[in-house]
């Protein structure tokens, strides 16, 4: 299903709305992003459902780790608006955080597992924690740092430091901390990259999981067109037209997944799974 680029409304499925009339989710209008002078995103127009699982795909250099930056309030946009729930995205994430997941696990090695995990709450009770390294956490940031781990399927990991730890083992444990603190939103920069395919499969079935228990709006970058849909709801394709690949990124294709969850590599080969599939990667060759 194309999307029109010029199109005013924003694609996929209009957010929610409060009784006040105020927008719940994350909505992109008219949004344009530009790097010292180079465009990196143009006319982006989506809106993004809570609790939804959004994955964006496209080649290197159009934008989608950037559009994680702008939901996370860490960079604006240089034309149009961002929001999510209705309210600009820093002042949003300063009253809840997002879980931000990233390409490299990016464990403090002086650290414990269980110290690292509990970071996000230790930095919310103290912000100058992540100076001193003599912290001490209270006992219920250790009850809840052990229910991440726990989730996560790493509890005797605790004691650890990164050193101690497989890279999988590392990815699980930077999971722990994406979710500690039961954020509404959780923001994943391809994190499974590095992963064989036995340690993404288990690490897939533990992200559902996680997902499904806590409804979190999850976008997901990834250059990977079967994680894409196995982990899903929608699959957004953001490109540059190839006949003036100077212009910005623009969302030009969209795949709803209206699968069966929770989903499992062993799908992989049904039909309506390796149809969701051709459509995203023919989209991503024609585009």
């Amino acid at each position: 299903m194309a999307v029109d680029a010029s199109a005013s409304q924003p694609a996929g499925p209009a957010p929610r709305s409060t009784s006040g009339g105020v927008s719940k989710g994350v909505v992109f209008q008219d949004v344009g992003l530009s790097f010292q002078g180079q465009p990196i995103l143009r006319s982006l127009n989506l809106a993004i459902a809570p609790g939804e699982v959004v994955g964006f795909v496209g080649g290197s250099g159009v934008g989608k780790t950037s559009l994680l930056n702008l939901v996370a309030g860490l960079i604006d946009p240089s034309s149009g608006k961002v929001t999510v729930d209705g309210q600009a995205p820093a002042d949003r994430m300063r009253e809840t955080a997002a879980g931000f997941l990233f390409q490299q696990p990016t464990l403090l090695p002086w650290l414990k597992a269980i110290d690292y995990v509990a970071l996000p709450l230790l930095v919310k009770r103290r912000p100058a924690a992540l100076l001193n390294p003599f912290n001490r956490l209270t006992e219920r940031e250790v009850s809840a740092a052990r229910l991440a781990l726990a989730k996560a399927q790493v509890p005797h990991v605790e004691h650890m430091r990164a050193a101690q730890l497989s890279g999988g083992m590392q990815t699980r444990v930077a999971l722990a901390r994406t979710i500690v603190a039961e954020p509404d939103m959780m923001l994943l920069d391809e994190p499974f990259n590095s992963l064989d395919e036995r340690l993404r499969a288990d690490i897939y079935a533990v992200l559902q999981a996680i997902i499904a228990e806590r409804r979190a709006t999850t976008l997901l970058v990834t250059h990977n067109v079967l994680e894409a849909v196995l982990l899903c709801d929608r699959v957004v394709l953001l490109a540059r037209p190839k006949d003036n690949p100077e212009r910005g990124a623009i969302a030009a294709f969209e795949q709803r997944i209206d699968l069966p969850r929770p989903r499992t590599l062993e799908h992989a080969d049904d039909p309506p799974f390796v149809a969701a599939m051709k459509s995203v990667r023919e989209a991503l060759f024609a585009l």
